[in-house]
């Protein structure tokens, strides 16, 4: 069974094998469910010398990942007999090569035994490899003390506290001799790690209560500025720094941090970023850096002379290697990935510290003063030996542009015109951000066509940054200078989207089309097909997709004061859609995508054809999964061709498919796109068609719907609908809970709700008994009294409209106008007052101010709005 099961192991790490296949030996190894037989094979497995570090490697990967995701329910008493007495023979045998993934098990058995006392031994096991002079015993109780620090990094309760006070003060004092004076690096390392786990949420009790350890272990810290040739100096250095950090970040105005201990670490950090350390140290002393900056003791170290500190600390982290150079020439791309890294830890130095630098230049004006300073000292140096640091300056002065002098530009454009290629980038990336004339603008629209496409990328970018920034005059002479060739220019963010992988190129042709607005009329037929095109290249990447329909979205806006124009690019996308969808080609985020741009083309097509309503079709199948963009498209379709929508065969069709709507969907709450599609859908098809089996199905939702906060709006819109389409219908399903039905509706309104309430009343108050219409009318008129009439009709919750996954502003259409309600409301009103009087002064009995002038107000601010 142990050949068979490592022969499973190996293959999930064999380099032949595809996703498929490994996903297939996973399923495997999975079939034997943790059992006696199956862990005792698997310890052996890790235990074996026969065989190689990738076997072991998987298959302690495997038991860590079965232990976290089945220990406390589905592995027997046995099974974890087996590993807990296996974690002393393999974790004696440990050496650096297997440490990272013997550690990690470690954690995860310990975290699963200590507090229910599974593996009973543990504990002494830890305390006796402390004192011992093996080294391998002292590992094995290193590599437990780290396992259950770290238990305590996170927030600990009250009976919790006095375990860790006690653990904290045995582990500290046993290893901090051993910290101050080992010269064992990779057992040092482990230390700080324990150190900084115990210290993550609070300094803890042994430090306070003993100064000198303290000060003891920042001394061997501070010993990371000192040139190392030891293979775990990385370690060593990550580690130490990542606990200096710790108290840096959280404990800065401790008074257990005294002025020396500070000041020192700072410079010693410090130093070890000056001697070219591994980029993973490098990373971590950026990010200790940027913490010195926040801190007023050793900002007012670092600002006594910040210039001297920007030039040998700062400056370096973005000098251009040769490789750099290289790139930048050959392979534009790798040098944006490398030198324009978006990480989210320190695990890029050049991104660590650009954060740094841009979250403090924000509020430390000496990084303004410093980096212009810099930058205009070396612009006059123009020969080629400067080319390089020139970049370096300029991508400072680009983190702080917005904050400086804008004059300054002006001295920075003379650049533009280099015949250093790197002279150019740096100059469009100093400019990036900055308020600039049109000279400069102009100069750089002639940069896109560069022989260099990294001067193309940055040019592109730039660009993009002035046109949002310009209005007025400039931006009218830059219109005239650039419109006519608007195209060429497109065309070259399509082919820098392609050659960079970087579909935000896509996303920045919307800035074009918000500045050059009609001027694209006549080339924006080609310019939807081009993006599309773009599309059909990324269009099972999400992120992608997302953002290249997201522009085609904006075209539209733009064409729908060229109805024809606009008509011929909506054609052509739908049968785009049609066929993407028909042939089921896109990932389920795709099409959720591309439903809510389907969404907007139904609503801004001048025309709606037998197309439209083929890809009503073909949407069907796709309930599942994309509910509320099909919802969206549904609703729009219907609104904005009701006579189709209201023929008897497509009629019965909508019918049909809104039951089936209603009984995919299993969770009430899920519901909400549904019964907005269904109220739209009931008020159309009024007076033309009758579905006794969706009533039946849908009553029972929709007032229960009332109760539930998530769609209580969207169950009180289509109970109006309901009362609209077939009120008698409803009050005989409903029964003797009518009157408590209705009474309940009329209290869920609320002032996005309104409208549909009024268009109740206007359409069908004579179903309702005195007393219920009564009621009605004071809660419509309550509203329109509190609250400004904003949502036409059926349109969708404010809430659901912000809470939009997509970047697509998807349009919801809705029936009517909240001004031609008002009217007939009012209308309906002064109807009812002459044949009941006594009803309206019922009403009015409610109100200090006439209820009339109550609406004519409502629907001055319907007018304004």
């Amino acid at each position: 069974m142990i050949e068979q099961i490592a022969n499973l192991f190996l293959s999930t790490f064999s380099q032949q094998s595809s996703d498929e296949q490994i996903q297939g030996t996973v399923n495997q190894l999975n079939s034997y469910g943790g059992s006696p037989e199956f862990c005792q094979s698997a310890m052996q497995i890790i235990l074996s010398d026969q065989l190689s570090q990738s076997v072991r490697k998987a298959a302690t990967i495997y038991i860590y990942n079965m232990i976290e995701s089945h220990w406390d329910q589905n592995l027997s008493p046995q099974s974890k007999e087996i590993i807990i007495n296996a974690m002393p023979p393999i974790l004696m045998k440990m050496n650096p090569i297997s440490y990272p993934t013997l550690s990690k098990l470690t954690n995860i058995v310990v975290k699963h035994t200590f507090y229910s006392g599974e593996w009973p031994n543990m504990t002494s096991l830890l305390i006796q490899g402390l004192s011992s002079n093996e080294e391998a015993a002292f590992s094995t109780s290193l590599v437990l003390s780290k396992a259950l620090s770290s238990l305590f990094q996170r927030q600990l309760d009250d009976d919790k506290m006095e375990l860790y006070v006690n653990i904290s003060n045995q582990l500290l004092a046993s290893l901090t001799q051993f910290v101050t004076t080992s010269n064992s690096l990779f057992h040092v390392s482990i230390c700080f790690k324990i150190g900084g786990y115990l210290s993550k949420n609070q300094i803890p009790p042994f430090f306070r209560m003993n100064q000198e350890a303290f000060v003891a272990w920042f001394g061997r810290v501070c010993q990371v500025a000192e040139p190392s040739e030891d293979q775990f100096f990385q370690q060593f250095a990550l580690a130490a720094i990542k606990f200096a950090s710790i108290f840096f970040y959280k404990f800065k105005d401790d008074p257990l941090m005294q002025h020396d201990i500070i000041i020192d670490t700072m410079n010693a950090i410090i130093g070890c970023s000056c001697m070219a350390p591994p980029t993973k140290v490098l990373g971590k002393c950026a990010r200790f850096i940027k913490l010195c900056f926040a801190n007023p003791l050793t900002w007012a170290s670092i600002s006594s002379d910040f210039v001297e500190f920007t030039k040998c600390i700062i400056l370096p982290f973005f000098i251009l290697t040769p490789d750099d150079m290289n790139d930048a020439v050959n392979d534009p791309q790798a040098f944006v990935i490398n030198f324009h890294a978006h990480c989210y830890d320190d695990s890029d130095p050049r991104c660590t510290m650009t954060k740094a630098l841009t979250m403090h230049g924000k509020v430390l004006p000496e990084f303004g003063n410093t980096f212009s300073q810099l930058l205009l000292s070396i612009l006059p140096l123009r020969t080629p030996e400067y080319d390089q640091i020139t970049y370096s300056v300029c991508y400072l002065f680009s983190t702080v542009s917005s904050k400086v002098d804008q004059s300054i530009g002006n001295q920075i454009a003379p650049l533009l015109q280099s015949n250093s290629f790197i002279v150019r980038c740096a100059a469009l990336l100093a400019l990036k951000d900055m308020d600039v004339p049109p000279e400069i603008v102009l100069a750089t629209f002639s940069l896109l066509q560069d022989e260099y496409t990294i001067v193309k990328y940055y040019a592109a970018l730039a660009l993009s940054t002035f046109l949002q920034n310009m209005n007025g005059e400039k931006a009218d002479l830059i219109r005239n200078q650039c419109g006519p060739h608007v195209q060429g220019i497109i065309q070259t963010y399509f082919q820098l989207a392609q050659e960079f992988c970087d579909y935000d190129f896509i996303d920045l042709i919307r800035i074009y089309i918000q500045f050059f607005g009609p001027i694209l009329f006549d080339i924006a037929p080609s310019v939807i097909t081009d993006i599309f095109q773009v599309f059909l290249n990324c269009s099972n990447l999400n992120a992608q997709a997302t953002i290249v329909l997201s522009a085609i979205s904006k075209f539209l806006d733009l064409l729908t004061a060229q109805q024809e124009i606009l008509n011929q690019s909506c054609i052509y996308l739908l049968m785009g859609i049609y066929k993407l969808l028909d042939n089921n080609v896109l990932q389920p985020d795709a099409i959720k995508t591309v439903i809510e741009l389907l969404a907007n083309i139904v609503a801004v097509s001048p025309q709606i054809t037998e197309l439209h309503w083929q890809v009503f079709q073909v949407l069907t199948p796709l309930f599942s999964i994309a509910l509320d963009e099909i919802c969206t498209v549904f609703k729009n379709l219907i609104i904005k061709d009701t006579e189709t929508a209201r023929k008897p065969d497509i009629s019965n069709n909508l019918f049909h498919v809104a039951l089936i709507l209603i009984q995919q969907q299993p969770d009430p709450v899920e519901t909400g796109p549904i019964m907005s599609f269904l109220a739209s859908l009931l008020v159309i098809l009024t007076g033309v068609s009758t579905s006794p089996e969706l009533y039946q199905n849908i009553t029972p939702l929709t007032v229960n719907g009332l109760n539930i906060p998530r769609i209580s709006s969207n169950s009180f819109t289509l109970f109006g609908a309901m009362l609209i389409f077939d009120a008698q219908g409803l009050f005989n399903l409903l029964g003797d809970s009518r009157s408590q039905t209705i009474n309940t509706w009329a209290n869920t309104v609320r002032y996005t709700t309104q409208t549909i309430m009024l268009t109740v009343i206007n359409k069908c108050n004579a179903i309702f008994t005195q007393d219920e219409l009564s009621y009605i009318l004071v809660k419509a008129i309550m509203v329109l009294h509190n609250s400004s009439i904003e949502n036409s009709l059926f349109s969708a919750d404010p809430e659901e409209q912000s809470i939009q996954e997509f970047c697509i502003d998807v349009k919801r259409l809705s029936l009517l106008s909240t001004e031609q309600i008002l009217v007939e409301f009012s209308n309906v009103l002064n109807t009812i007052n002459s044949n009941c009087p006594s009803l309206i002064q019922q009403v009015q009995s409610q109100f200090q101010k006439p209820i009339m002038q109550i609406i004519t107000e409502a629907a001055q601010v319907a007018i304004d709005l």
